[in-house]
């Protein structure tokens, strides 16, 4: 793995999956304000957050398996 994920690649990888800066901190139970500041370089991506994004990429049916657990337990 990569030293860190730059702003870029993290960017690029969200457009890639779909996914909003919004709906990534929902996902990953963080504040969407935080997703923001990864985007924008304010702060570094976490090791734990690029895995799971790297995960997703590699295994998109797990992105589902996770948005559908998040839909179920926030209704």
């Amino acid at each position: 793995m990569t030293a860190m994920m730059t702003k870029d690649q993290y960017r690029d990888a969200l457009s890639a999956l779909g996914l909003s800066q919004v709906e990534l901190g929902r996902l990953l139970g963080v504040d969407p304000r935080t997703a923001r500041r990864w985007a924008l370089g304010e702060i570094d991506v976490p090791g734990p957050v690029e895995l799971h994004i790297r995960l997703w990429l590699e295994r998109p049916e797990i992105l589902e398996v996770v948005r559908k657990i998040s839909k179920e337990t926030n209704q």
